[in-house]
């Protein structure tokens, strides 16, 4: 029997979990800035609330139409859920970082306590306090988590669901700010607990549609947070290529910078600890006549332009194993297609002065009698330079220059 039962509970559990009756799995931790904002945002809530109930209270306690013992009791009750909520929002403003043994469970239900509190003064069915319920449901639960959420729906069920069973079974006798009797359909006992079974649903479907909304949005962050991590690990592996960990001639090479159509591109460095750049020609096309002539015409180029539009040239040489290469500078900062993707939409100032430098950088290569012919945003690299000023234009890739 106690077999049958516990499969029972086992099978059950994760239908309760996912309607956000039982807690979920994963706890739902709020930050020290999360708990910050929980903090201000009852803190102000609940002073707003008490100066109203002062108002109201002194603006109809001498009203013959509004029973003055009813008034009392909700000026009475009110301010003092209220106070308590402002007392716990300042704890948690002032230690947010140290253990806060369920405080946004308290100030949640202390907000739905004070919310039914208005809503059987101005009567358990009819109230239009009964949308501001429903509402702190769905914010309690969407922003602070399910604790506080589930602490305030089910604060809000049970007190307004107590107190009219209560009522209808006149062990309490019930009471209204209006002296006068109840009239119209509200007075029959039929249509009130109809409407307090609609009014329980609507508490339920509330608080449920947001956990489920919730957990889904926290479902999609955890696989965002999954790929970003594998796209990570595969950008940390792309980073070693063939010729990482090797030497070249007195080059140490380290991580690799790019590709291109025809070689690659590695950070290295000397026993000086000096950084650089070394463009290397692919294996396969060192036996290629007509890409060692575009090589050669890139290194060529890149005599002529060095230290201007071109980073600083350090040598040009050949491998002992038959592979050209090119030293030259570190290049610093990102190439033009990595800051459109960055920075999207660019001013107008911030277009002429990239257009301006561009140009500039052009204006030299053809002073020199070198044409590009295949500029592309991947081979314009811009140089960090100082703060409030645009950055340094380079021209890259050489290979099918003329």
């Amino acid at each position: 029997m106690s077999r049958s039962v516990t499969k029972i509970i086992k099978s059950v559990m994760p239908w309760l979990r996912r309607w956000g009756l039982l807690a979920p799995r994963e706890a739902e931790l709020l930050s020290v800035g999360q708990l910050k904002r929980f903090a201000n945002m009852a803190a102000v809530s609940a002073l707003i609330a008490i100066g109203l109930d002062l108002v109201i209270y002194r603006a109809l306690r001498d009203v013959p139409a509004i029973s003055h013992s009813a008034l009392a009791a909700f000026a009475v009750l009110n301010i003092s859920g209220l106070t308590v909520i402002t007392l716990c929002a300042y704890l948690l403003q002032i230690r947010p970082e140290r253990p806060r043994h369920g405080a946004e469970v308290w100030v949640g239900a202390l907000f739905g306590f004070t919310t039914v509190v208005w809503i059987q003064l101005t009567g358990s069915v009819s109230s239009y306090f009964i949308m501001a319920a429903a509402m702190e449901i769905v914010l309690f639960r969407a922003a602070w988590g399910w604790k506080a959420g589930f602490a305030t729906a089910a604060t809000i069920q049970v007190a307004q669901l107590g107190a009219f069973m209560l009522e209808e079974l006149q062990v309490l006798r019930p009471t209204s700010l209006l002296v006068a009797p109840s009239f119209g359909l509200s007075s029959i006992p039929a249509y009130r607990a109809i409407a307090m079974a609609s009014i329980q649903m609507c508490y339920s479907v509330a608080f449920i549609g947001t956990h489920a909304v919730v957990q889904r949005l926290r479902a999609q962050r955890r696989e965002l947070e999954r790929v970003r991590r594998d796209l990570a690990g595969l950008a940390e592996g792309t980073r070693q290529g063939r010729l990482s960990g090797t030497e070249i001639d007195r080059w140490f090479v380290d991580e690799l910078l790019g590709r291109g159509g025809m070689g690659e591109v590695y950070a290295a460095h000397d026993e000086r600890g000096q950084q650089v750049a070394i463009k290397v020609l692919y294996p396969h096309l060192i036996d290629d006549e007509r890409a060692l002539l575009r090589f050669e015409r890139e290194q060529q180029a890149a005599k002529k332009l060095a230290g201007r539009c071109f980073p600083r040239l350090f040598a040009v040489a050949t491998s002992e194993d038959g592979t050209p290469y090119i030293v030259m500078e570190r290049l610093h900062g990102e190439d033009l297609g990595a800051f459109f993707r960055r920075r999207g939409r660019l001013s107008a100032q911030e277009v002429r002065g990239l257009a301006r430098a561009l140009a500039d950088a052009l204006d030299q290569l053809h002073a020199l009698g070198v044409v590009h012919r295949d500029l592309t945003p991947a081979n314009i690299f811009l140089v960090a330079s100082t703060e409030g000023s645009w950055p340094d234009v380079r021209v890259l890739d050489l290979g099918v220059c003329k």
